[in-house]
């Protein structure tokens, strides 16, 4: 078994729970779609046979071309399975009119939960689309499935609800379809500045930083300059330095003299360098229209009328709610460093060998406990003296040796 096993495994299991969160959020619509059998069972019996009574009031929203069936039936159904306990079998076999009956019932049934539905996801819009209201990981997940739900509600039942429930619903998928796309802009980095706001409310979804200086208009090219261009662009053959001056000149170049070279300078731009040739390479002539092109295509951008601040942060007309699953991402991790005192620095650690930059670890400020200053150590206990070792016993010459020196010493 490989080491690295058991490391997947305990890693699938932590994210699993993280997962199932996700995958819930995404695939919890109202109500799931009808399945192809009660379509059929619904369809046959919309169906106008000769002879047949026609559709009662209760019935025209089941035959509106706009109500898809499967999708479109999915309310009805719903209540047909949990209100009447019926299956596509069951109905199939009842006759003409009590099907017709049975789907009066089950349309009124459902038209009531759907008004209930309504304004429960307009109350939970308003309430997560408001300017001031701080949106976590929770907060964000909850308004993915708003505005999923509401997605659903408008293009699925409209011809099941009323027209003041049409419009509610149009107007709460607005505002939280909106709130949404500037918090999925915000997590995306297009506003890193408003990231914080748009996590934490306080009314600040709108860019934070100053409106940035206009760059000064870029200046007009002469008309011989651009007539000149034109005949470059038809051939590049046959130009002398003389041409080259008119037509980089006359496009705001600069010229600056050389020894054996002429340097034309534009802000922004490469110099175009040419050697004191009478005549010119092609290849400068062409480089030369190139940074012609450059100017010419800054000028059109500078003369085009800039998009407002509310066309940017504004959501487009189609929302792919993939798009939005950016809001059921981790919030970026905030540093925990705080530097509101300084702290004093811990003793210099003994010399130890160096470990390489690959297999050293990670230090950030935000680790409190390496900043703390380290403990002093107790002083060390006084070790007791060892007893010092014992004479060796002298030998008999010794002791004979010592008697002549001293006879009247001890013996």
């Amino acid at each position: 078994m490989s080491r690295r096993t058991p490391i997947l495994a305990a890693l699938l299991l932590a994210l699993w729970p993280v997962g199932l969160r996700a995958a819930a959020v995404r695939s919890a619509p109202l109500y799931p779609a009808a399945a192809a059998p009660w379509s059929a069972a619904i369809g046959g019996a919309l169906q106008m046979t000769p002879g047949a009574a026609p559709l009662a009031p209760a019935l025209m929203p089941l035959a509106s071309p706009a109500l898809i069936p499967g999708a479109g039936y999915a309310p009805v159904v719903a209540q047909l399975q949990s209100a009447l306990k019926l299956t596509p079998a069951a109905f199939a076999a009842l006759p003409a009119g009590e099907q017709r009956v049975t789907l009066e019932l089950a349309v009124e049934a459902a038209q009531s939960d759907l008004t209930q539905k309504v304004y429960e996801l307009a109350a939970q819009a308003k309430s997560l689309s408001a300017p001031d209201k701080g949106l976590d990981k929770v907060g964000r997940a909850e308004l993915y499935r708003v505005v999923a739900q509401l997605d659903e509600l408008r293009t699925r039942y409209g011809p099941l609800m009323t027209p003041r429930e049409v419009e509610t619903v149009s107007d709460s998928y607005g505002r939280a379809a909106g709130r949404a796309w500037s918090i999925r802009g915000a997590l995306l980095g297009q506003n890193a500045k408003a990231l914080g706001a748009a996590l934490a409310g306080a009314g600040r979804d709108s860019p934070t930083t100053p409106a940035a200086v206009p760059a000064a208009p870029l200046p007009p090219a002469s008309g011989g300059a651009r007539a000149l261009a034109d005949d470059m662009r038809n051939n590049a053959v046959g130009w002398r330095l003389n041409d080259l001056d008119r037509l980089l000149i006359g496009y705001g170049f600069t010229l600056n003299q050389g020894g054996k070279h002429r340097k034309y300078e534009y802000p922004g731009l490469k110099p175009e360098i040419v050697p004191r040739h009478t005549a010119v390479d092609p290849n400068y002539i062409k480089s030369a229209l190139a940074a012609i092109d450059v100017i010419e295509a800054r000028r059109a951008q500078a003369s085009a009328p800039a998009p407002s601040a509310a066309e940017r942060a504004a959501p487009p007309a189609q929302i792919n709610l993939d798009d939005l699953a950016v809001l059921l991402a981790e919030e970026p991790k905030k540093s925990e460093h705080t530097p509101a005192q300084a702290v004093p620095a811990p003793p210099r650690a003994p010399a130890t060998k160096k470990v390489p930059a690959a297999a050293a670890p990670s230090r950030t400020l935000a680790d409190a406990a390496r900043l703390q200053p380290a403990a002093p150590r107790p002083e060390p206990e006084a070790k007791p003296e060892p007893p010092a070792p014992a004479p060796p016993e002298p030998s008999a010459f010794q002791r004979a040796k010592g008697w002549l020196k001293n006879p009247f010493g001890p013996r």
